[in-house]
């Protein structure tokens, strides 16, 4: 896991850290698993994001070479704010 991401994941409330956890195993493990809803915006070259609960998302960056770099974990405002 890069630093940057580590420093994402440091900010996460600690009531949400559980989902967040198990959202990541999830997606290290199957990345398609229909649970996280996977999904890729339009738009954007790079930005994914999957789902860690109800309210929740993970949004990634693909570093390439097979790899995925946390950018960001909150609501979908995120994706809002950067288009």
């Amino acid at each position: 896991m890069s630093e940057a991401s580590k420093k994402v994941l440091k900010k996460v409330d600690h009531s949400q850290r559980p989902d967040v956890e198990q959202a990541l195993m999830r997606f290290v493990e199957n990345p398609v698993d229909h649970r996280l809803r996977f999904e890729k915006y339009k738009g954007m070259d790079n930005l994914y994001s999957i789902r860690a609960n109800y309210r929740l998302r993970i949004y990634l960056a693909d570093d390439g070479d097979m790899q995925m770099q946390i950018v960001h974990i909150g609501n979908h405002d995120f994706a809002k704010r950067i288009k």
